[in-house]
């Protein structure tokens, strides 16, 4: 939904896929880009996945006039086709697509497609210790 002027798309492949293989999420062809407006998304969702019937997530860059009605569209891709969606604004893609905005973007996307980003390790001898001491205190 971007405008083509101001989004470069293998640029943006490019990046999401050096800064995915960082953190475990491969980001991997196709690429498929499509330029168009709000009243034309949801019908050019639908033939993209027509043409790649595989496609597991979809990355929309917003314009920077964006109202609730669009981001509605999106998140209807999601419902109607089960095909995660992650957002980004234009804004946030010309002024701070760097290496740690991509991470988080790509953090965010690898929960929405079930992935664990990071586990707490700690030992349950030492927890159970603990609370018993302060359960045991609190009378």
């Amino acid at each position: 939904m971007a405008p083509m002027d101001k989004f470069k798309g293998p640029q943006f492949k490019q990046a999401m896929a050096k800064e995915g293989n960082l953190i475990g999420l491969k980001i991997e062809d196709p690429l498929a880009m499509v330029y168009t407006d709000e009243r034309r998304f949801v019908a050019e969702v639908d033939k993209m996945l027509e043409r790649f019937p595989r496609i597991t997530y979809i990355f929309v860059i917003l314009p920077l006039m964006t109202n609730n009605n669009t981001y509605s569209m999106v998140k209807e891709v999601e419902v109607l086709h089960g095909v995660i969606t992650q957002c980004i604004r234009l804004e946030t893609y010309m002024k701070k697509f760097k290496q740690q905005t991509i991470g988080n973007i790509l953090l965010k996307t690898n929960t929405k497609l079930g992935g664990v980003n990071w586990e707490v390790s700690y030992n349950m001898d030492s927890l159970a210790t603990q609370l018993v001491t302060t359960c045991s205190g609190s009378r």
